[in-house]
């Protein structure tokens, strides 16, 4: 196994986090690596890591300054060896529990992936499907979501919103929330913003939903996001034209996953899967998903907020 992450510039429980990660690795009984992608412009804290670096296994730290998130994931793939890649956020602490569910999937030889806290795929279907796009931000949901079309996801989130989050950027708001986001220049934010809909595959009418367009009083943000609605049709990669966005695919993927009760695999998980729709999410997928509301239903057990 290989656990890969990319390096946010943020080592505050960057040691935690590999130390947890370390745990379930050993506990798996499996042979594993862990590669840290740091593609800021700042070195990791030796501090930071030096006491990791005494554990048995291998731990590689990949520096290249400047690289595009997805450029960065298939840098890191190419470096590793792994039967499956294991994407995690070094950001969080990982409880040790995830090590029955990472083990049992392997054991199971699965041919799609695990969408967890602990994101698991195995390595042809990493090859089958090309890797990430060469993209700053929703590379992973683009990823996910050719997977899901031809490889097919098993989902078991346990975090719910949190999970989602983790991995899943599909809403402007996302962007904008973040420090980092409000430093940069406008033409840097209209590049972050035209990533984010080609990685979601958004029409114009999808991002005047979910960018909050109407609550959004400002000119200057308006004209950022029909700017980089603008770019994601000129310049490459582009929005590739089809019915549904990657968002919906994606999130049809996971209820159709619920509902065939694929997480009975892991009946003796005892962590519960659960999932978050906000109010908006809830009305948005009305009125873009034909099947929404007919599993609705189904999966209000497992939703952690009200539908």
């Amino acid at each position: 196994m290989s656990f890969i992450c990319i390096f946010t510039g943020k080592d505050s429980i960057l040691e935690e986090s590999i130390e947890s990660i370390i745990d379930i690795g050993e506990e798996t009984g499996l042979k594993f690596e862990i590669l840290i992608m740091n593609n800021t412009y700042y070195g990791i804290n030796p501090q930071a890591v030096q006491d990791i670096k005494k554990f048995n296994g291998e731990l590689k730290i990949i520096q290249s300054a400047g690289m595009i998130r997805g450029a960065a994931k298939n840098e890191a793939f190419k470096n590793s060896n792994g039967s499956y890649i294991v994407l995690f956020n070094h950001e969080k602490v990982y409880e040790i529990a995830y090590a029955d569910l990472l083990y049992s999937f392997v054991r199971q030889r699965e041919k799609r992936m695990l969408f967890s806290e602990l994101i698991v795929i195995p390595r042809e279907i990493v090859e089958e499907n090309m890797g990430w796009k060469n993209l700053r931000v929703s590379e992973d949901l683009e990823f996910f979501t050719r997977i899901a079309k031809n490889n097919g996801i098993l989902f078991y989130p346990t975090e719910g919103r949190r999970t989602m989050d983790m991995f899943i950027q599909y809403k402007p708001s996302q962007l904008q929330a973040k420090r980092e986001y409000k430093r940069l220049s406008s033409v840097k934010k209209i590049s972050m913003l035209r990533d984010l809909t080609v990685g979601c595959n958004y029409s114009f009418k999808d991002l005047f939903i979910l960018g909050d367009m109407r609550k959004r009083s400002k000119l200057s943000e308006r004209l950022l996001i029909i700017s980089a609605y603008f770019s994601s049709r000129t310049r490459d990669p582009k929005v590739v034209k089809q019915d549904k966005n990657n968002y919906v695919l994606f999130m049809e993927a996971m209820f159709e996953s619920i509902i065939l009760g694929e997480y009975k695999r892991f009946d003796f998980f005892q962590k519960p899967l659960r999932i978050s729709i906000t109010e908006d999410e809830n009305k948005y997928l009305a009125a873009r998903s034909e099947i929404w509301a007919k599993v609705r239903p189904s999966i209000k057990p497992f939703v952690d907020n009200n539908l």
